[in-house]
């Protein structure tokens, strides 16, 4: 619409509800920062999270809670987030290895983006017990209904899928509570490394437990829900991708060659992947997991000589701005060189937003990025990619994230230690080598 109408839209959702979406770079950089409030709809979408989620704090209260839980998602938390990733995804490849078929890898990737942030938020029992398949399977239960419930005008309260999703709702509320209460019980025993001991280990100034249980609960959620379906869907459009340029993908499986020799990545080793990096942001460009971001104006607003008035949701539009012609050239192609450290810098502050922007940003961009490159790099060691053929890969929005509509198959190529087809690479646990 923006290319249509220009870059500052008005529009109504329904009968009351005023959107404006701005694309305008100026305009953008006077007011996103200032912009700290969900909206209705967003609310909503994401109610069940919790009203102690982040999701829903205030400005000063998000900022407190960042400057706790920030440190706590960097250094040990990404080792021990590599250290988990590198069994979930050797597990993974060898099911791939062994496949005698096409891989539907959309569903793969759900499957292991959910096991690697469930044990690194959790713990390495999450994925064996009873608890843990509980939580997880209501959780997914969960997600995947609350975008067409939140469509609703009003809820549905004469169907009976309606009321099995609250009590869903209900029961995984319990699930994290009964998380909690394990781990508390667990802190004074032993040190871990899983991220929910972190957080309730963090004091406030007197000393007491900073979050309570139920910010604990709400908090965990939404760290699951902001880490699951996103990075699984940037891993799919990011495969798709590759198996579009051989090119790009044959770079990048020499690159890792290269930096890794044959051995498993550690998370010292995620940096030096320059190119690979530069793959995953410029596939975050075409195919941002969360396309738009809302926040609602607290005040009347007076911008660019237009007038906003308190209560409109304002819309920051991420795939338009991603595809911003006056920025990017050729906005529509596949070029990771626009993320080099020569080119990269020349962007403007609002063109890129694959996290949002503002108070409301990922917390875990950083966890994000370093669990999507570990599993990029073992798959380009071990498999090259190429799409099925006469297969319909269309962007959907499903539980607010843009995912592939029919999944992605793909035919999973084994490689050598020299990048051609042949022998697949196996790893030791052990040694933290991969053998031909």
């Amino acid at each position: 619409m923006h290319q249509r109408y220009g870059k500052v839209l008005r529009f109504w959702m329904g009968s009351s509800d005023l959107m404006v979406s701005i694309s305008d770079q100026d305009i953008l950089s006077q007011i996103a920062s200032t912009l700290h409030s969900r909206p209705k709809a967003a609310k909503k979408a994401l109610g069940w999270l919790g009203h102690e989620s982040p999701t829903f704090k205030s400005h000063e209260e998000l900022r407190t809670i960042r400057s706790k839980v920030m440190p706590l998602l960097m250094g040990e938390s990404l080792k021990y987030l590599c250290l988990v990733g590198q069994e979930r995804t050797k597990r993974m490849l060898d099911g791939w290895k062994t496949a005698t078929d096409a891989v539907e890898v959309a569903s793969d990737f759900s499957e292991i983006t959910f096991d690697i942030i469930g044990v690194a938020l959790f713990g390495q029992e999450f994925s064996s017990t009873d608890l843990g398949q509980k939580f997880k399977k209501l959780f997914v239960h969960v997600l995947r209904e609350a975008h067409p419930r939140s469509e609703e005008v009003i809820p549905s309260f004469w169907d009976p899928k309606y009321w099995q999703w609250r009590k869903s709702i209900s029961r995984l509320q319990d699930c994290a509570e009964q998380l909690i209460k394990q781990r508390r019980q667990a802190l004074n025993m032993n040190k871990r490394k899983d991220l929910l001991s972190l957080v309730l280990s963090e004091k406030d100034g007197s000393g007491n437990p900073f979050f309570s249980d139920e910010q604990a609960r709400a908090t965990i959620v939404t760290f699951v829900f902001a880490g699951f379906d996103t990075s699984a869907s940037s891993l799919a459009w990011i495969c798709y991708l590759l198996s579009q340029h051989p090119e790009v993908q044959a770079r990048a499986q020499d690159e890792v060659d290269k930096v890794l020799a044959g051995r498993l990545p550690e998370f010292e080793d995620l940096d030096k992947l320059n190119y690979l990096t530069c793959v995953v942001k410029e596939a975050m460009r075409l195919y941002p997991p969360v396309p738009e971001a809302l926040r609602a104006l607290e005040s009347d607003l007076e911008v660019g000589g237009y007038s906003i008035p308190k209560g409109a949701t304002f819309v920051i539009p991420i795939s338009m701005l991603h595809e911003d012609e006056q920025i990017w050239e050729e906005p529509r192609k596949f070029l990771p060189e626009r993320f080099t450290q020569e080119n990269g810098k020349d962007h403007p502050r609002y063109a890129y937003l694959p996290f949002g922007t503002g108070s409301k940003s990922c917390m875990g961009a950083r966890f994000a990025m370093t669990e999507i490159r570990l599993v990029l790099a073992m798959m380009l060691q071990r498999f090259s990619l190429q799409l099925v053929p006469e297969q319909e890969v269309i962007p959907e929005m499903q539980s607010i994230i843009l995912q592939p509509k029919y999944g992605l198959r793909l035919n999973v190529v084994t490689r050598n230690m020299n990048g051609t087809r042949g022998q697949t690479l196996e790893y030791s646990a052990s040694a933290g080598v991969a053998n031909a």
